[in-house]
């Protein structure tokens, strides 16, 4: 049983579960008041018998990119949980969980070669990443950080499908001809993080492993 959550979007997406039965999940728009809303939802769950420690194996993290101190606040308290109960934690791109809401069979019925998830930064500054259909399993992550044109113009000619859970950035590919996932749909959940999990736990090397505990902040502001 592992623990999962993001905290690097306005969304707050928590799930609890093996990557396949999942015995307890939320996810909340909480914008700013995102430490505030995880500590209580975790004391919820232990009050609630939600899971004992004795049978959690470990913790999964999205570590970036989006909001600064929302990434900070996930990996903060991911690596708190981890030396207080003893377990180890796994760390993922929160764009690879957003490109993991879409069905695989629906990309194999649209043809698309190209997933590229969209996370907001800041008006003007988007992050996204584009990946092959076969991320799952492992991942081709490349982050890009720019403007709302300069991702159009980076994916313009590509058999592409833009996932990003806000409607007035994805108007902007609809406009161009480009394939969108409805935002509705493409709101963060942590149910995501788990299925990676599962999928490449037995897969990743101990250089992939260290590097999953890196946070991915991204911001122009922050990388130069």
């Amino acid at each position: 049983m592992f623990l999962a959550f993001d905290t690097s979007t306005p969304w707050l997406t928590m799930a609890l579960g093996d990557g396949e039965t999942i015995r307890f999940h939320l996810t909340v728009l909480t914008c700013r008041d995102h430490s505030r809303k995880l500590m209580a939802v975790l004391a919820h769950m232990k009050r609630e018998g939600f899971f004992e420690e004795a049978v959690l194996q470990g913790i999964v993290v999205g570590r970036g990119p989006g909001s600064f101190t929302g990434v900070k606040i996930a990996m903060m308290v991911a690596g708190s949980l981890s030396y207080a109960l003893h377990r180890p934690v796994f760390g993922y791109s929160s764009l690879e969980g957003l490109a993991s809401l879409v069905p695989e069979e629906m990309l194999l019925a649209i043809q698309c070669d190209r997933i590229v998830p969209i996370i907001l930064h800041k008006r003007n500054e988007l992050f996204w990443s584009e990946f092959e259909p076969a991320y799952r399993r492992k991942s081709l992550d490349s982050l890009h950080i720019g403007s709302p044109t300069d991702c159009l113009q980076a994916i313009r000619g590509k058999r592409a499908l833009v996932v990003c859970p806000w409607p007035e950035y994805t108007k902007i590919f609809e406009k161009d001809g480009i394939q969108v996932y409805p935002p509705p749909f493409s709101i963060p959940d942590a149910r995501c993080l788990l299925a990676l999990h599962h999928l490449r736990k037995d897969l990743s090397s101990e250089m992939e492993k260290a590097a999953g505990m890196v946070p991915i902040y991204g911001s122009q502001v922050f990388t130069g």
